[in-house]
């Protein structure tokens, strides 16, 4: 079985509360629902310390769009 990663590692995106993430880990049973940590907050400030949302917990964010 082949795993194919709908948001590759390293890929940056955009979610839909407005903040820029890091893809920087993958859920193989749901690879649309990756860990990724927050680059910047809504607002387009970056992050002072470093934070990781997994998708697979938080359901209600969702990624909006692939910057690379």
């Amino acid at each position: 079985l082949t795993f194919i990663a709908v948001y590759p590692l390293g890929s940056r995106v955009k979610l839909d509360t407005g903040e820029m993430a890091v893809v920087v880990k993958q859920n193989k049973q749901f690879p649309e629902r990756p860990v990724v940590e927050l680059l910047t907050d809504k607002d387009g400030n970056p992050l002072e310390q470093k934070k990781e949302l997994n998708l697979m917990e938080v359901l209600n964010v969702v990624i909006n769009q692939v910057m690379d």
